[in-house]
């Protein structure tokens, strides 16, 4: 799992861009240059390609939803109910969960502006209003075929250009918006782009609220450097087939932009696999996370204190805790919060209990560090990486990849960072352990920790007992996760069993100790909270027992105790770990007497 932090403006939000110029909307050196037209425009050409080979590799992204791209215009579906001057803006046109606008579940209509002598001049309204008709043209007629509500809610507009974008641009777009009179410059620009959507027959903003800008997208020779880097260090430089790969991909987009493919401007994901010789998408995302699904979530007071440890400066962070501590949804809000700082990749180290399966290897450097990297490769932050069999070439191939995603984030936001969130690393050390081979964690904690990357920040999580299997000799901080609160119990008690009387949340809170497992299993269990028993009864801390060892396993975890359709018991291969989740249950309340069959744990 990515995000990727952008200089986007949404011009509902009309946000303010800090470094763009903000002078005039002309630079008088511009007059004195002279630009060979038909050069420039041959740049233009190439720039839109570079940008579309870019895009196409969103589409490896294992979790994406983008189905297609065309270029040069529509789907040849779409373009049979659209005029000559809706299908002319498109230079690019994304489609996810689909490959028209009737069918799809979003589509964003992209036109590249590409300048060679106002690259440092900001976009004001007044470059934008031909665009912003043309929008407003084939935006009308999307209306016109596919109704209201489904254009509505599906199709957006998005301007892109090398250039920056105007401070009062945003401004200027949100007033025309909410239908307010400004002066200034700001009102100046306003009245511009209600000019050039005087011929819309609807009302603007309903436009308008869709309509994205997004600036400073580099030259043509950072664009070309780009997927030239992207495509030809893909396995190193001494992959032979590395050109090859780069004038194939470059070759397909320039096919479907060029003439005679205007019945099939369509790239999707089985092209651009069969363009990079790659057999199926698993070689480039082989360990592929399996979070389960959390319905109740509690917000947790100690994750602002690890987002600010994670945002300090220094060696890898480590956060741990005892089995059931809930490490794994503290790991997943923590790379939520990290998303306002940048790019972040969250890595699943646990996969539904896959880390044992020898098939899955999850724990191996040239599996997971090629997962990595791709994930951020799939949103243009760096070149995708194919396995190397060399651990050392691999490694350095890696760093590259994150000091390349790097400097792609800062090009639009000069702060951001790339933060690897890690979850469960310790079953990294324990599968190489098992296997006699490298930990990708163990690698990459050591390398980072020795020689940091600057604008990377790395976050693991782990058992408590297995901080030193999961972190290698690397150095590293750590923070140790604490049990719920009190009112973090109450919150998730209240949550699952809001007619809990005081009587059953104090039964509650004492038998779980405030463990977030435990108190979980006890609520999934069900009433009565704190049964009475005899002295001649089973003890019921074994049914918490069976449930958290067993009966309900952890997310597949293989190691639990298991039963077949019978309900006999089926042992499975002790861990080491299980004493420590004995003591993550205590106290329950009472005495637990440990059953026969788990007292050799």
């Amino acid at each position: 799992m990515i995000a990727h932090s952008a200089r986007r403006l949404n011009s509902a939000d009309a946000i303010r861009l800090v470094d763009q110029p903000s002078m005039s909307d002309k630079d008088p050196a511009a007059d004195t240059i002279a630009i060979d037209k038909v050069r420039a425009s041959k740049a233009g050409h190439a720039y839109h390609e570079a940008w579309a080979a870019r895009t196409a590799l969103e589409l490896l992204l294992p979790s994406t939803d983008l189905t297609a791209i065309t270029l040069e215009g529509f789907d040849e579906q779409d373009e049979q109910e659209l005029g000559t001057g809706a299908v002319e803006i498109a230079d690019v046109v994304r489609y996810h969960g689909g490959t028209d606008v009737a069918r799809s579940q979003r589509v964003t209509v992209v036109q590249f502006k590409y300048s060679i002598a106002s690259a440092d001049v900001a976009i004001r309204a007044a470059d934008l209003a031909s665009t912003l008709a043309k929008f407003a043209l084939t935006d009308a007629e999307l209306r016109a075929t596919h109704g209201d509500d489904h254009v509505g809610k599906v199709v957006r507009y998005e301007f892109a250009t090398n250039r920056p974008i105007h401070d009062n641009l945003g401004p200027a777009i949100a007033a025309t918006i909410a239908g307010s009179e400004v002066e200034g410059d700001v009102g100046r620009q306003a009245r511009q782009i209600a000019d050039a959507l005087e011929n819309y027959p609807h009302q603007s903003a309903e436009l308008l609220r869709r309509l994205e800008l997004v600036g400073s997208k580099g030259s043509l020779v950072d664009a070309e450097r780009m997927i030239s880097a992207t495509l030809a260090a893909w396995s190193e430089p001494g992959d032979p087939d590395a050109e090859k790969r780069l004038l194939k991909l470059r070759n397909l987009i320039r096919i479907k932009a060029g003439p005679g493919s205007e019945a099939d401007k369509r790239v999707d994901r089985v092209a651009v696999l069969a363009e990079l010789e790659v057999e199926h998408e698993d070689r480039l995302y082989p360990t592929p996370d399996a979070f389960p699904e959390v319905e109740d979530v509690v917000q947790r007071a100690v994750l602002a204190e690890i987002l600010a440890q994670a945002r300090q400066f220094g060696p890898p962070l480590i956060v741990h805790a005892a089995g059931g501590m809930g490490k794994t949804v503290l790991m997943q809000g923590l790379a939520d919060q990290l998303r306002a700082d940048g790019p972040v990749v969250l890595f699943d180290g646990f996969g539904a209990g896959r880390w044992r399966d020898p098939a899955d290897g999850r724990h191996l450097p040239e599996r997971t560090l090629v997962h990595l990297a791709n994930l951020l490769a799939g949103e243009g932050l760096c070149d995708i990486l194919l396995p190397v069999a060399d651990v050392t070439s691999l490694l350095r191939a890696f760093r590259r990849r994150l000091a390349q995603s790097v400097a792609t984030a800062r090009n639009t936001n000069p702060e951001a960072c790339i933060s690897l969130v890690l979850d469960a690393i310790d079953h990294a050390g324990l599968a190489a352990e098992e296997t006699s081979t490298s930990s990708f964690a163990h690698l990459l904690l050591r390398s980072v920790s020795i020689d940091p990357i600057e604008g990377v920040r790395l976050i693991a999580s782990c058992r408590t007992e297995r901080l030193a299997i999961a972190s290698g000799d690397s150095i590293h901080r750590e923070y140790q996760i604490p049990l719920f609160t009190d009112i973090e119990a109450r919150t998730l008690i209240a949550l699952r069993v809001p007619d809990a009387s005081g009587d059953e949340i104090a039964a509650l809170l004492t038998r779980s100790g405030r463990n977030p497992r435990c108190l979980d299993s006890l609520i999934t269990t069900g009433r009565p909270f704190d049964p009475l028993l005899f002295p001649d009864t089973p003890s019921e801390p074994h049914d918490l027992l069976d449930a958290l060892f067993g009966d309900t396993p952890r997310r597949g975890d293989p190691d639990r105790q298991r039963r077949d359709p019978g309900g006999a018991a089926v042992a499975a291969r002790p861990d080491r770990s299980r004493r420590a989740r004995l003591s993550a249950v205590r106290p329950l309340g009472r005495a637990v007497a440990v059953p026969p069959h788990q007292q050799a744990l």
